[in-house]
């Protein structure tokens, strides 16, 4: 498994530190390190390396609003393991230190993308293919889902969403989840446009005193260049919420750029 270390000073010594104990210690050090000395270079490096597995930080390199930043990085890539350090720590004990506990605490069952979560709402169609049997329709791995003619009687469930990827989303629901394994259709709204995609249900979540009751869907033959154009509207958003983190998110406008993506249409 790759994986990398997202480094985040403007100390000189703090690269010649890892440089040399990369040199050192070889194959022991069984990471990359990828350095980032502005905070514009550190989100960019998250979201374009999804085999990050921690961030070493200097504190000194956080000149303003430290908290916000930090609540904002954790709430946007919950499984980055963040380690601070301060400048007078800056020694090879102790990043030796800081590497065996990222060795101790690292997930081999990350998420392959990242996520984001718009005041988006869905509409859904459970069972699809078994309701509309008698009425034959198109649903290959090649069809384009917006060309399909649903029939007039068609019902959409409306859902809203949280934790969109390209892998699929996290729907809220107060009522009993469906069977786990239980197929549907699904219309996600956008601004100006929409993507309809198959998908299957996953795990359901019961209410807590965190966290919002639902379900967790994976989505079905997505197209390449449909989940290419989620995960870079996803990064998009992931870079503006923590470099503005006072800002409200907003549900992105896609325009043009979906014209001739499976599964996109302009509303």
């Amino acid at each position: 498994m790759e994986k990398d270390i997202i480094v985040f000073t403007e100390s000189k010594k703090l690269l010649d530190i890892l440089k040399n104990l990369k040199e050192r210690e070889g194959e022991k050090i069984d990471y990359s390190f990828l350095f980032a000395g502005s905070r514009k270079e550190l989100v960019e490096s998250i979201v374009k390396n999804n085999a990050a597995v921690a961030l070493i930080m200097e504190e000194s390199t956080v000149k303003s609003d430290k908290t916000g930043f930090l609540s904002s990085l954790k709430r946007s890539f919950p499984l980055l393991k963040i380690y601070e350090i301060q400048p007078k720590d800056l020694q090879q004990s102790s990043i030796q230190f800081i590497i065996s506990e990222i060795d101790k605490n690292i997930r081999f069952d990350r998420r392959e993308s990242h996520r984001f979560s718009w005041p988006i709402t869905s509409g859904v169609i459970f069972d699809f293919e078994e309701k509309f049997r008698e009425k034959p329709i198109n649903l290959s791995k090649d069809s384009n889902l917006q060309e399909i003619q649903l029939p007039p009687e068609v019902e959409w469930k409306s859902y809203r969403m949280a934790d969109l990827s390209a892998g699929g989303a996290y729907l809220y629901s107060n009522e009993p989840p469906p069977a786990r394994g239980t197929k549907g259709l699904i219309k996600i709204r956008f601004q100006d446009a929409s993507l309809m995609a198959r998908f299957e249900v996953l795990d359901a979540r019961y209410a807590s005193s965190t966290l919002s009751p639902g379900f967790s869907i994976r989505f079905l033959n997505l197209s390449e260049k449909t989940s290419n154009l989620i995960q870079r509207i996803i990064n998009d958003s992931l870079v503006k919420s923590i470099l503005e983190p006072w800002k409200e998110p907003e549900i992105p406008t896609i325009g043009e750029e979906s014209l001739g993506i499976d599964g996109f249409s302009i509303d």
